[in-house]
Order: C-alpha cells, then sequence, then structure tokens
C-alpha cells in the first residue's frame, strides 16, 4: 500500500484508517477538534509529544509517521524496552548518575526509572524531555537506525569527537579543562587531583541523595500498602462494634450460673 509522503496527510490517514473524527481523535489524544484540524493542514507542526501520543494510543510508528520510514504501526510494549535500554545505553554512555541524569533533564528520578525499565509510558513530556535535552536521535532511539545524538550534539576536540553535555557553558569549561590537562604544567597535575577528589565528593553526594529518594519511595510505597490492607480489614466496621458489643455483655446468652458457664461465657 503506497502510503501519503507528507507527515501532515499521514496523521489524516490515521484518522481516517480508524474511521474517527476530528473530534474523536482529539478525545483520545486530549486535544481539541481545531488542534488536531491544524495538525493535518499543517498550520501547526507535528511534533515528537505528538508521535509519542500516537504511539501509546493507537500503536503508530512514529518512525513512519515522521519521516514514512517503516510500518505503519508496531507493537506498543515492545518499543518502549527498546526505547528505555535506548536512554539507559546513553546515560552509561555519558556516564551520568541516575539521579543527575534526570534532574538536568528536568523530570524526576522515578519517571526516567520507569522508562529505562520499559514500561508503559505515563509521562510523554519526561520522555521528551530527555529526547529534547540531550538531543537525542529520535530514528536511533525508536529503530537504532543511525547514530544516538543528532549532529550538532558532537563538538570536535583535537582528533576526536567526543559527545559533551548540550549545555554550551559546561562545554566551553571541559574545552578549557582540557587545555589545562594537555600543557604537561604543574597546573595540570594540581587541576588533575583536585578533580579526582571532587569528582569522588559530587558522585559520593549523589548517590546518598538517591538513595534517600529512593527510601522515601520505598517508605511511600509501604504506607500505601499497608492503608489498602487497613481498608480491607474495616470493610465491616458495623459487624466488629456488634461482635465487641457482644463480648463487653456476654452476648445474646444472658443465663448465669451452671447454663452460663456451660456456654462457656461465665467464670
Amino acid at each position: 500500500m503506497k502510503y501519503p509522503p507528507n507527515i501532515n496527510d499521514r496523521l489524516k490517514h490515521i484518522r481516517q484508517l480508524f474511521g474517527i473524527t476530528q473530534k474523536q481523535m482529539g478525545v483520545d489524544l486530549g486535544l481539541s477538534p481545531s488542534k488536531i484540524r491544524d495538525l493535518e493542514s499543517g498550520k501547526v507542526k507535528i511534533s515528537t509529544l505528538h508521535a509519542l501520543a500516537l504511539k501509546d494510543v493507537y500503536k503508530i510508528n512514529p518512525d513512519w509517521l515522521m519521516f514514512g520510514n517503516g510500518p505503519l504501526r508496531v507493537e506498543s510494549d515492545i518499543l518502549e524496552k527498546t526505547i528505555g535500554k535506548g536512554i539507559e545505553y546513553i546515560r552509561f554512555f555519558l556516564k551520568i548518575h541516575k539521579g543527575t541524569f534526570a534532574q538536568k533533564a528536568g523530570i524526576d528520578f522515578y519517571i526516567l526509572d520507569s522508562i529505562e525499565k520499559g514500561e508503559q509510558i505515563k509521562d510523554y513530556n519526561g520522555l521528551f524531555a530527555l529526547i529534547k535535552y540531550y538531543n537525542i536521535n529520535l530514528r536511533w532511539l525508536f529503530f537504532r537506525d543511525g547514530e544516538p545524538f543528532n549532529d550538532d550534539t558532537t563538538i570536535n576536540i583535537g582528533n576526536n569527537n567526543q559527545l559533551l553535555d548540550p549545555d554550551p557553558e559546561l562545554n566551553d569549561l571541559l574545552k578549557k579543562t582540557r587545555d589545562v590537562l594537555v600543557s604537561k604544567t604543574s597546573y595540570a597535575e594540581s587541576l588533575k587531583a583536585n578533580v579526582n577528589s571532587f569528582h569522588e565528593s559530587v558522585k559520593a553526594r549523589e548517590e546518598i541523595k538517591t538513595m534517600r529518594t529512593e527510601i522515601n519511595y520505598l517508605k511511600n510505597h509501604i504506607i500505601n500498602d499497608r492503608r489498602k490492607v487497613d481498608r480491607r480489614t474495616d470493610t465491616t466496621p458495623e459487624r466488629s462494634n456488634d461482635l465487641v458489643d457482644k463480648l463487653k455483655t456476654g452476648g445474646p446468652d444472658r443465663r448465669s450460673g451452671p447454663d452460663r458457664r456451660k456456654s462457656g461465657l461465665g467464670e
């Protein structure tokens, strides 16, 4: 089957394929009908966030929607595991602790943790923030096609292309640091010693911070589990009160003497 070459027409094709109106698609995606109309007409640009939402709701292949490549549909759980492994790979490649990696992109630690585990993505804003901040190649992330990062993420240092932080100010500091280190002067040795010392201190602080966050997370889980148990055991308060009253009064059996002792309620 020949698909529309234009991204806006491909969006319209998806809607027609499912036999739904712009209003219904808007409801499914959490958008207004006018927004769907603007996306189909090209008045509003279709973003990565829209592609991810369509993937989640209709299992549309983001690579097909954005670039016209591959099959129209894709299994959602397989794609999410692929995305999770890709994000984890990038974090390891950059040698950034999980807490710092999430913090730099402005997302919650547990959103990153959920994405890396390949769980169902509930916060597309979080994933989009990671893609945007670390300048991740969308086609590589979804399908391992091309390089992990877009071209402008790499800068030339010496004879090697090394991936650095997307922050221009930090890139400048890294280049200056390299200049000092390769100078082979006493400044280089001093800087090297200080950097190693500072790095160990920062790393230890990040690990402690992450451990505290994880402890709080587990603590909240335990509290929520206890509340669930309490709710289950407290579903019949009236029956419980009746039982207490019976125990206090001796129950409906108010006999005394030998007969009461036979019932097990007397002394």
